[in-house]
């Protein structure tokens, strides 16, 4: 289901370890955004035939970013963290 608009996670079931578009046979190929009730992004990344792949962000609920991964072929290839006042650790 390549091309397809942001996924919120809530419109995404997960079967087998894959994600799927909710009511769509094919695993989702797209970008995700995680988003509150005030329309906040919390959460953004990809994922490639239903599998989490690339560039991965979280963010604190004051906005800082909190985490930042980079997926390849399945596998965590780095990572980075901050605290809530956008120190590293």
């Amino acid at each position: 289901m390549k091309g397809r608009a942001l996924a919120d996670p809530t419109s995404i079931d997960f079967f087998d370890c894959l994600s799927y578009f909710r009511n769509e046979t094919a695993p989702y190929t797209g970008r995700a955004q995680g988003v509150d009730l005030e329309g906040h992004v919390h959460a953004e990344g990809f994922f490639v035939e239903g599998r989490p792949e690339g560039r991965w962000t979280r963010w604190h609920d004051n906005g800082r970013k909190r985490e930042e991964f980079l997926i390849t072929n399945g596998e965590c290839a780095y990572a980075r963290h901050w605290d809530e006042n956008g120190v590293p650790i």
